[in-house]
């Protein structure tokens, strides 16, 4: 008697999990569709600085967005391959790979935060970097915060190639001193393109978006140098630099620019005061 209601019960389980599965596998599977195709999201557009030309097509000054950012876009090609396998390396190995989210990073992030007994360590990859400097960079983030920045992140990999993403993702980035974007802040900080850097001017500004005060190359020079050597130290264990590599990159003399004003300061502020302020489409 007692055989036969386990049995039943078993049975019945059994049949109940069945069930359950059969209701669940739709939702589970419309959720995703809808995430994945359907949800609603665009990326704000990126305000542009406005660059002054001589008749020789020489820059002769720059007009700030709104007085506050200096942006210059950048294309895909025109990211230093350096500068790409570095970011990546550093900042979400599986790029390539992953859907916009990374769930071993989350499991790893999990594990060293309960073992911390506080938030030390997140899960982002550069798809939700993306999301947060595009939508609420200055924001604090909470949960739902954060689980919004991963949805759209999930989302963006539908929309966007890998390519798009990470020209997105690099254009976006605050370099400190007003400069949004690579571009802009190789003009700056080295007075050159981004196309013309060399490899430790690259590495250079890998570093400030982590927190361009406390790295600020011109006033924190010891926390910028403690922190380039570092970030060298883990490109080189991660295998993106060679021993012959990392020794001329550590070796290289950084010649940071110190002329961030006009050519013909007279002129740019006459143009400055004439023409509007443009966004990109």
């Amino acid at each position: 008697m007692r055989n036969i209601f386990l049995c039943r019960y078993y049975s019945n389980m059994k049949r109940r999990s069945v069930i359950l599965a059969l209701c669940t596998i739709p939702l589970l599977l419309g959720i995703y569709a809808y995430v994945a195709y359907l949800l609603p999201f665009s990326l704000p557009d990126l305000p542009l600085s406005t660059v002054f030309l001589d008749r020789h097509g020489e820059e002769i000054g720059e007009k700030l967005y709104s007085g506050s950012v200096r942006h210059r876009p950048l294309e895909y090609s025109e990211i230093p391959p350096f500068y790409a396998r570095a970011l990546i390396a550093l900042e979400d190995r599986s790029f390539w790979t992953n859907n916009g989210i990374s769930f071993r990073g989350i499991a790893r992030s999990i594990v060293r935060n309960i073992s911390a007994g506080k938030v030390v360590e997140g899960a982002s990859t550069l798809s939700s970097g993306l999301i947060r400097n595009a939508l609420w960079i200055h924001k604090k983030r909470d949960f739902r915060t954060k689980m919004v920045e991963f949805l759209y992140a999930f989302r963006i990999n539908h929309i966007l190639s890998k390519e798009s993403i990470l020209t997105e993702y690099v254009n976006r980035i605050s370099y400190g001193y007003m400069n949004i974007g690579l571009e802009s802040a190789a003009r700056f900080y080295f007075g050159k393109s981004a196309m013309n850097l060399t490899e430790a001017e690259q590495l250079a500004l890998l570093i400030l978006p982590k927190d361009p005060e406390t790295y600020d190359p011109y006033i924190e020079k010891a926390n910028f140098q403690r922190r380039f050597i570092l970030i060298l130290d883990t490109l080189h264990s991660y295998g993106v630099l060679r021993a012959d590599e990392y020794a001329r990159i550590r070796d290289e003399k950084l010649i940071w620019n110190m002329s961030h004003g006009s050519s013909a300061p007279y002129i740019s502020d006459f143009l400055t005061q004439r023409v509007g302020e443009t966004k990109s489409g």
